[in-house]
């Protein structure tokens, strides 16, 4: 994933992951809390060689921490999420 830049971040009530998406295939988003337990899960198919934006709704979140991965078959990137409302 090229050039992916999160925000707002700390978010509120939405984040935005908006990337380069260098690959074909699927990809899998996936938000965990710090206890490892999915929060959110989507697999997003038939994307393109493009820049491309995907939307989180944060608002039904709790405050705090939160781990993000991106992936597809070739390529992975994680980072954390604060969600302060």
């Amino acid at each position: 994933f090229d050039r992916l830049v999160v925000s707002p971040n700390p978010a509120a009530l939405y984040a935005s992951f908006s990337f380069y998406n260098s690959d074909v295939s699927p990809v899998s988003f996936e938000v965990y809390n710090l206890l490892g337990h999915v929060v959110f899960a989507e697999q997003f198919k038939g994307l393109v060689q493009s820049e491309q934006t995907l939307h989180l709704n944060t608002s039904s979140f709790s405050n705090g921490v939160y781990v993000y991965k991106l992936s597809t078959t070739d390529a992975h990137h994680s980072g954390r999420l604060v969600v302060n409302k």
